[in-house]
């Protein structure tokens, strides 16, 4: 069942670009710092998305704290 449920979210997710999905993580940090949120916790079942968490972290975007973890390796993926 969890295999399914990662392969149903790969098949979802691997339609947004990259670009939306920071689009959406920067959107979704603006609502939280708005009503006080500070921290966010992410289980993702996708690598990538956690990859775009490090690389906005690393490019000084995010202003509040993530706590991430995914599942399994980061495939490759067109954009």
């Amino acid at each position: 069942m969890e295999g399914a449920s990662m392969e149903a979210s790969r098949q979802i997710s691997s339609i947004y670009s990259s670009e939306t999905i920071e689009r959406a993580i920067l959107n979704m940090q603006s609502n939280a710092l708005r009503y006080g949120i500070t921290t966010i916790g992410d289980n993702t079942f996708s690598p990538y998305f956690f990859k775009i968490y490090q690389q906005l972290q690393k490019e000084d975007l995010l202003k509040i704290l993530v706590r991430a973890r995914s599942y399994g390796r980061i495939r490759k993926r067109r954009d």
